[in-house]
C-alpha cells in the first residue's frame, strides 16, 4: 500500500513493499524519481539490508553457519508496517521474524524516515539490535533519478555536479564483486558531462571523496536534485548497462558488495556496521530538488 507526505513545494509517495520510494513529485508536476513509463529496470528506490551488492556464491557465514544472502538483500522485498504518518512525515518498520532468522539471524528492526521541509526530503533509517549478541549490517539506498526530468530534453543535456574538484577511490567490480581499487580516480573533477554508455563499463562505486554531495542538473532549464550523502562511506553512480539512459542512480550505502576472493565471514565484511545488544545505528542523507 502507498502513501504519501507533501511540502509546499514536493510531494513524496512511499510503499509499504520495502518501504520503497515511488515518486518524488514537485508542485509543477515535475516528477524527479523515474517514472515507471520511463525506468529500464525493476526498481525505483529500494532500500537496501542487510547487505549492500552482490553476494559471492549467494551465501555469508554468521558464527559459523551459511545463511542465504540476495543481491541487495531481502528488505526490498520484504512488507514493512507504516508506524507514523503526518502531512509531513511518515516511518515505515520491518521487524525480525521467525522467517527472516532462516535467512539473517539477528533480532532487528529496521525503520526507515521520510521527512519533508519545503524542497527538501530527508531519509532516515534506524537499526535496532534486540538480540543478545553484536549484530553486523549493511545499509544502502538505490533511488533512481530521471534524466531527463522534462519532456523536449535529452539526457545528454544533463551533467553531474559536484561542489568542489574532488577525487576518490574507486572499487573496481568484476561480475559485480570487487576486483581491486583504482585511487585518485576523477582526480580534480568538478562536472561530469552525462553520455549514453557511460556506464557500460559498471558502475562508478566510490569510497574516500572529498565531497559529501552531487547534483544531477539539466544544463537547459537549470533544473536539479541534489543529494547530500552525509556520512554515508561509499557512493554509487549507476544507470543500467547498455541502455539509453532515462535515469541515473545516486546510491548512498553503508557496506559494500563481496569481494571476488570473499571468505563469507560476514562479521569481518568492509564497512559492515557493527551494532551491540540495545544499540541503535542511525544514518540520513537528503534529497534537494530544484
Amino acid at each position: 500500500m502507498r502513501y504519501s507526505i507533501k511540502s509546499s513545494a514536493l510531494q513524496v509517495t512511499a510503499d509499504t513493499l520495502g518501504a520503497e520510494m515511488r515518486s518524488i513529485r514537485g508542485s509543477d508536476g515535475t516528477e524527479y524519481l523515474c517514472p515507471d513509463s520511463r525506468r529500464n529496470w525493476d526498481g525505483c528506490a529500494p532500500v537496501l539490508f542487510p547487505n549492500t551488492g552482490a553476494v559471492k556464491d549467494g551465501y555469508e557465514l554468521i558464527g559459523g553457519k551459511r545463511y542465504p544472502f540476495s543481491l541487495h538483500g531481502f528488505a526490498r522485498d520484504s512488507q514493512f508496517s507504516l508506524i507514523w504518518h503526518t502531512d509531513h512525515e511518515m516511518t515505515y518498520e520491518l521487524r525480525w521474524s521467525e522467517e527472516t532468522l532462516k535467512r539473517y539471524p539477528y533480532r532487528f528492526v529496521l525503520q526507515v524516515s521520510y521527512r519533508l521541509d519545503g524542497n527538501e526530503l530527508a531519509v532516515k533509517a534506524a537499526i535496532r539490535n534486540e538480540g543478545p549478541e553484536n549484530m553486523y549490517a549493511s545499509l544502502g539506498f538505490h533511488p533512481g533519478f530521471s534524466c531527463p526530468f522534462s519532456e523536449g530534453e535529452s539526457a545528454e543535456d544533463y551533467e553531474i555536479v559536484f561542489p568542489q574538484p574532488i577525487t576518490a577511490t574507486r572499487v573496481l567490480l568484476r561480475n559485480a564483486l570487487v576486483g581491486g581499487t583504482a585511487e585518485k580516480f576523477w582526480n580534480g573533477l568538478s562536472v561530469l558531462p552525462v553520455r549514453n554508455g557511460m556506464f557500460d563499463g559498471g558502475s562508478f562505486s566510490m569510497t574516500d571523496l572529498t565531497a559529501r554531495c552531487a547534483q544531477l542538473r539539466s544544463r537547459k532549464t537549470g533544473r536539479s536534485v541534489t543529494l547530500y550523502f552525509e556520512d554515508y562511506p561509499y557512493f554509487v553512480l549507476w544507470a543500467p548497462v547498455g541502455q539509453p539512459i532515462t535515469n541515473i542512480c545516486m546510491e548512498p550505502w553503508h557496506g559494500i558488495p563481496d569481494a571476488a576472493d570473499s571468505d563469507h565471514q560476514w562479521e569481518t565484511h568492509p564497512l559492515t556496521l557493527q551494532i551491540q545488544p540495545g544499540e541503535v545505528k542511525e544514518k540520513e542523507f537528503r534529497i534537494v530538488c530544484r
